[in-house]
């Protein structure tokens, strides 16, 4: 066990380090210790650690989160708030805490887990196709499944998922993923990723101090899942914090080295902090282990386009672009290859012929903003971010940090778009001077 108590009842790890708490703190947490994997309900907490004073939420709520910070480097730790009951203590193997959603998840009819899995692999490839159908079998699992805490977190998540990519054109994915959680959270309150896919979804409705707060108790709750980190890497990098970004990202690829998705995502996320070599590294190799990945490649090309342009970029990008479920960033990467290898009239006829499609919405119209900035159009790029700030897209929080973009930073109308998107406190996070168009 990697907490016990002494013979006095003190709280010791399994190297018996006694932890250093406060009389109260240490009185919790022995209850706690005692009570392992059982909800300990409020009045118990005050009974063994209050007695004969006032115990308020709040002051319970400080205590926790007092322990929660001296237990985060012990690993499997995880109390969990139990909403409007108490707390609970659970204390994982290393293994059980890596695979703890998918050891959930199997805890379902044979056939819902497969809809499952298959919902999740579909929605790692981050195309619409994929992502569309990633949904519909995650709600009709939702329906057929109702008690299926897993597939609801799931659901929620991968909505996030779709708005972050522009495809989602409103806010109603939010009202939905958060029912849906609400629901998980009434069936089982400790069911793992609920945190997570709670605060991807504030942060995909660019509710960006809601979000702070929801991933701060997401990584107390699962510090060692690849997903949380994953997600929270893209929160930090969407917030400015790149070299946040990249520490989580790459603890992340550690747990789960096989996944193209998170690889390209530190990819991003090294360019974002101007390391365009080691960004090109990561993506080359990211290519190399998952060459069938449309994400993985498109997003290469992109940062060669960038960095070592050369006339075979576009025909590449083209090739992506040509496939039957393609990405909508393999147009705009096809575009702002022509624009970097010389090629602007069949970049500027490529560009309006996707924002004269009566489909594009103005989440992908934002996507060919980095090619508007190569071709020196800043006018019609700016209106472009403000058509999306204007429909709620996902895709512009991350659109405005790209560092592609990094000669609209000047003009007064980017500085304001910045304040309304992210807020005053944190328009002044770092955005790097260097990096990719994507």
């Amino acid at each position: 066990m990697i907490l016990c108590l002494d013979a006095q009842g003190f709280p010791m790890r399994e190297d018996q380090i006694l932890l250093d708490l406060p009389p109260k703190e240490r009185a919790v947490l022995a209850l706690l210790i005692r009570q392992q994997s059982k909800v300990v309900s409020k009045q118990a907490f005050a009974d063994s650690a209050w007695r004969d004073k006032a115990m308020s939420d709040e002051s319970l709520a400080r205590c926790i989160s007092s322990i929660r910070g001296v237990v985060a480097d012990l690993p499997g730790i995880r109390i969990e708030s139990v909403y409007g009951t108490g707390y609970r203590l659970q204390i994982d193997s290393p293994g059980e805490a890596r695979y703890a959603r998918l050891l959930n998840a199997a805890q379902a009819p044979p056939q819902a887990v497969e809809a499952f899995l298959h919902a999740r692999q579909l929605s790692q490839q981050r195309t619409p196709a994929a992502l569309d159908r990633a949904l519909t079998l995650l709600r009709e699992v939702s329906l057929q499944h109702p008690r299926y805490a897993a597939a609801r977190i799931a659901l929620a998540e991968v909505l996030g998922a779709a708005a972050s990519w522009g495809l989602n054109a409103d806010t109603t994915f939010v009202d939905e993923g958060l029912r849906h959680l609400d629901e998980a959270q009434r069936l089982d309150a400790a069911s793992p990723g609920l945190a997570t896919a709670r605060a991807f979804l504030l942060d995909s409705a660019w509710r960006f101090d809601e979000a702070r707060g929801a991933w701060q108790r997401a990584i107390e709750q699962a510090s060692t899942d690849p997903e949380t980190l994953f997600l929270h890497g893209r929160f930090l990098l969407v917030t400015g914090d790149a070299r946040g970004a990249i520490e989580r990202l790459r603890a992340a690829v550690r747990l789960h080295p096989y996944s193209a998705l998170l690889r390209v995502t530190l990819a991003r996320a090294l360019a974002h902090a101007g390391d365009v070599p080691g960004a090109c590294a990561e993506a080359a190799s990211t290519c190399a282990d998952h060459p069938e990945s449309a994400i993985a490649g498109i997003y290469h090309l992109g940062l060669l386009a960038w960095s070592q342009p050369e006339p075979s970029l576009a025909d590449a990008a083209w090739g992506w672009a040509e496939r039957r479920d393609a990405s909508p960033l393999a147009l705009s990467v096809f575009a702002y290859a022509l624009a970097r290898t010389g090629r602007a009239g069949e970049a500027l006829e490529t560009v309006a012929a996707c924002l004269g499609c009566p489909t594009t919405s103005p989440c992908v119209a934002a996507l060919h903003v980095p090619t508007l900035v190569e071709l020196g159009d800043l006018d019609r790029a700016l209106a472009l971010l403000a058509a999306a700030e204007q429909a709620r897209c996902g895709v512009l929080p991350m659109a405005l940090r790209d560092p592609g973009n990094i000669a609209l930073r000047s003009l007064p109308a980017y500085a304001q778009l910045m304040d309304r998107v992210f807020g005053a406190g944190l328009v002044s996070s770092g955005h790097g001077s260097t990096g990719s168009p994507l």
